[in-house]
């Protein structure tokens, strides 16, 4: 007898201590079910009028319900031991997909809408290059209506020397008078319209930084995705000097390299594939896009190597080819990758330089102009 009451002694403080673990596991879980939950709500409530992300709350609320289950199955009177440390991270596991899950609808929602914006601020664009064109046809009157008025001041002066009829030089004034007052009209107008396009330009700068933002963390996360796959794919690290060489077969499939070292390497373009040079200037150039594109990729597959570039021009003409003008070359490249990449502008090295720096003789004009990639290992 004696035994028995010692025995159900033993079990009575086995289970309570039992329990006070349990109550740790589940107050870790039902945390982690409840900011599910919420994040969960937040995206149904914002999704009301919008099937966009219909997929994205199905997928977690499937995940939060799967971790809710799993709860209920382990947290009945027969599970005195509590929650194993399997059950409790498979739980954490399913509730943070549902987490995840929820946020990723919630940041396309509010992708949506910035893109939205954007286009609402197009149209205001349109608006104010129809006003601008309104006002130009208005500078044209007003060129007219000043030519006009030097006539009559001319005829006017002819008319005194002449000493014509005094009342038709005094209606010649009048009507100069009037002139004048309908062209600083129109000059006032114009300056209107002009400080309300500028005003629209700087809402669609912030506009378009923002949506710039978005497509940069849409990119990066496509990335991460992407090198985590290959990760699983290959099942093993590259050691740093066969992923050295492997960049560099690779990169030479792109264009000529040179300048290789132990910690960087340098891809050689002809300017052609990437800028267009025209009367009015330098601009990206049709395939420009494909190119980069392509760099891109490459890119993404060794991050561990940091991008800066050089331009090239010939020197002659001055304006076109000149140190100023590749300088505006080297930031147009450099705007450009920094876009694709979803990074700062100024975190790429961007510089220009004309016949300081030849590669061909003198005679070899075009092969001057070159884009010239730096890859540097970063440290």
């Amino acid at each position: 007898m004696r035994k028995t009451v010692v025995y159900l002694l033993c079990a009575i403080l086995s289970l309570l201590s039992s329990e006070s673990v349990f109550a740790a596991d589940k107050t870790r879980i039902l945390l982690a079910l409840e900011q599910a939950k919420n994040v969960v709500n937040q995206l149904n409530i914002k999704s009301a009028d919008s099937n966009l992300v219909d997929g994205d709350l199905a997928a977690a609320r499937r995940y939060l319900l799967k971790a809710e289950t799993i709860y209920k199955e382990n947290t009945s009177w027969k599970s005195l031991l509590g929650i194993s440390d399997t059950v409790e991270q498979e739980i954490l596991d399913y509730a943070e997909m549902s987490e995840h899950t929820a946020k990723i609808g919630l940041s396309k929602i509010d992708r949506q809408k910035v893109e939205q914006e954007y286009l609402q601020l197009e149209k205001k664009v349109a608006i104010a290059k129809d006003k601008i064109k309104v006002l130009e046809e208005k500078a044209v009157e007003v060129a007219t209506l000043k030519a006009t008025t030097s006539k009559l001041q001319s005829t006017a002066k002819e008319m005194v020397a002449l000493k014509a009829d005094q009342a038709s030089v005094e209606q010649l004034k009048k009507e100069n008078a009037l002139l004048v007052q309908k062209s600083e009209s129109l000059q006032n107008e114009k300056k209107y319209l002009l400080e309300q396009m500028e005003l629209l330009k700087l809402e669609k700068a912030t506009l378009t930084g923002q949506l710039e933002a978005i497509r940069a963390e849409k990119k990066l996360d496509e990335l991460q995705i992407k090198k985590q796959q290959e990760a699983q794919q290959t099942g093993k690290k590259l050691s740093t000097a066969e992923r050295a060489a492997e960049f560099k077969s690779k990169l030479s499939a792109l264009g000529a390299i040179t300048g290789i070292t132990q910690n960087s390497i340098v891809l050689i373009l002809p300017r052609g594939d990437l800028i267009k040079t025209t009367a009015k200037g330098h601009q990206l150039a049709p395939d420009a896009e494909k190119q980069v594109q392509k760099l891109i990729a490459l890119m993404g597959q060794y991050p561990e190597y940091r991008l800066s570039l050089q331009a090239f021009g010939y020197g002659k003409p001055v304006k076109q080819e000149g140190e100023k003008a590749a300088d505006q070359i080297a930031r147009i490249v450099r705007d450009f990758f920094a876009l694709h990449l979803g990074v700062k502008a100024d975190t790429i090295g961007a510089t220009g330089e004309t016949t300081a720096s030849p590669l061909f003789s003198k005679t070899a004009v075009e092969p001057h102009r070159r884009i010239e990639l730096k890859f540097t290992l970063r440290q």
